[in-house]
């Protein structure tokens, strides 16, 4: 795994701790989540519109 990824990582996890409701699988589960919803951000973001770009956002973090 890049260094980069792992940073990422780590500032999800890192977020994710503050809440204290929450155990150590699911944080990881949620920090997957996460990583995999940047990737997909990323690739969606080359071709879909703006709005559609601040939904799936907005969807993301409401299954957070």
């Amino acid at each position: 795994m890049s260094s980069f990824v792992t940073q990422i990582k780590e500032i999800f996890i890192e977020k994710l701790e503050k809440e204290n409701t929450k155990n150590n699988m699911c944080i990881q589960k949620q920090t997957n989540f996460l990583l995999l919803a940047k990737h997909g951000l990323a690739a969606a973001s080359k071709v879909n519109s703006k709005k559609e770009i601040e939904d799936y956002i907005e969807m993301t973090f409401l299954n957070i």
